[in-house]
C-alpha cells in the first residue's frame, strides 16, 4: 500500500479508491507502519470584510542563522464534511517543498523521503474542537513516528480558533494559533476531465475565509507515490495559472497521466522552532477528483 505524502492527501485519495491509514477510535495505524504519509463558543468571529493576507513564507534572509536541519509539518485537517483529521511528522530527510512551505503565489515539485529519520517534537496538541487531541511519538526503525489520528464526523467546524501546540523534544517546542476555514470549491479545471501539460492551467475558485488556496497532483496508482506537484495561491481573485513546466514534470512521473486532483482552502504559519523549519496548517472542505494529464 501507498504511503500517501500527507494524511491531507490520504483522506482525499481514499474518496478516489484508496484507503484512510488513521481508525475512528482517536488511534491510528501502527507507526512503524502506517500508510500515509484551542477555542471556539459556536459563534463565528467578526468578518473583516475580506480575508486575511498570507502569512509570510518567504524564506529567511542570509543573515537569519544557519539554515535549517530539518523539516517537520502539522496538518489539522476537515476536507471532507464529517471526517477530520490530524497528522504531523519531523525529519532531517524534508526540505520546505516536502513540508508544504513555499510562498504564496508559487507551485514546487517535491519528491520527498516520507516516514524516514523521525524526529520527535513531544506531544503535540490540538484544542479548540469539540473534542480535545494529542499525538504521541511512537518509536520506530525509522526513527520517531506520528500515529495519525481520525473522525468520522466534524470536530472543527469553519471559523473554530485552533490552538496547536508542541511540548518539544529534539525538535524545539512551538504554538500556533490557527482559524479552520470556510470550504471553497473547484470551479475549473473539471474533475474527471483531461489536462494538456503543454499549456499553461486555469485554476478558478469560489470563496473562503482563507488566506490562500492549495492546489495539488500526485499519481495515486504508484506504490509508493512521494512526487507531487503543490500550488499555494492567494483566496483573491479567486483564479490563478499553473504553468506548464510543472505540469510537464509531474506528468513525467506517471505512465498513465492519471492523477488525484485537490483544491482545499488553507491558514498556515511557520512555526518559531529553529533550527528546524515547520510549517502548521489547518485545511478546510474543498474539491477533489481524478483528472488525466496528458
Amino acid at each position: 500500500m501507498a504511503r500517501f505524502s500527507y494524511a491531507l492527501f490520504a483522506v482525499a485519495l481514499a474518496a478516489c479508491g484508496g484507503r484512510l491509514a488513521a481508525t475512528d477510535d482517536g488511534g491510528a495505524s501502527d507507526a512503524g507502519t502506517s500508510d500515509a504519509h484551542p477555542f471556539t463558543d459556536g459563534a463565528p468571529p467578526p468578518f473583516d470584510g475580506g480575508p486575511h493576507p498570507p502569512p509570510d513564507a518567504s524564506p529567511p534572509p542570509p543573515d537569519a542563522g544557519p539554515p535549517p536541519i530539518g523539516a517537520g509539518y502539522v496538518l489539522v485537517e476537515e476536507i471532507q464534511p464529517n471526517v477530520a483529521y490530524v497528522a504531523a511528522e519531523f525529519s532531517t530527510s524534508l526540505n520546505e517543498a516536502c513540508v508544504l512551505g513555499q510562498p504564496s503565489g508559487t507551485c514546487a515539485i517535491a519528491t520527498c523521503n516520507f516516514g524516514a529519520n523521525g524526529l520527535s517534537a513531544g506531544t503535540i496538541d490540538v484544542g479548540g474542537g469539540s473534542e480535545a487531541v494529542s499525538l504521541v511519538p511512537m518509536q520506530s526503525g525509522m526513527g520517531f513516528q506520528y500515529p495519525q489520528w481520525q473522525r468520522n464526523n466534524s470536530v472543527w467546524p469553519p471559523w473554530s480558533m485552533l490552538g496547536i501546540k508542541a511540548q518539544g523534544a529534539m525538535v524545539p517546542p512551538f504554538a500556533v494559533p490557527l482559524v479552520m476555514p470556510t470550504p471553497v470549491q473547484l470551479q475549473a479545471p473539471q474533475p474527471n476531465g483531461t489536462i494538456d501539460s503543454n499549456a499553461d492551467l486555469l485554476v478558478a475558485w469560489s470563496m473562503t475565509s482563507a488566506p490562500e488556496v492549495l492546489f495539488y497532483l500526485i499519481d495515486n496508482s504508484l506504490p509508493n507515490a512521494q512526487t507531487f506537484l503543490s500550488c499555494f495561491f492567494p483566496t483573491q481573485p479567486g483564479r490563478a495559472t499553473v504553468p506548464s513546466t510543472y505540469l510537464r514534470q509531474i506528468r513525467a512521473t506517471s505512465s498513465s497521466g492519471s492523477m488525484a486532483l485537490v483544491l482545499v482552502p488553507t491558514q498556515r504559519q511557520r512555526a518559531t522552532a529553529a533550527p528546524f523549519l515547520v510549517e502548521v496548517a489547518t485545511l478546510g472542505n474543498g474539491s477533489f477528483g481524478q483528472i488525466n494529464l496528458r
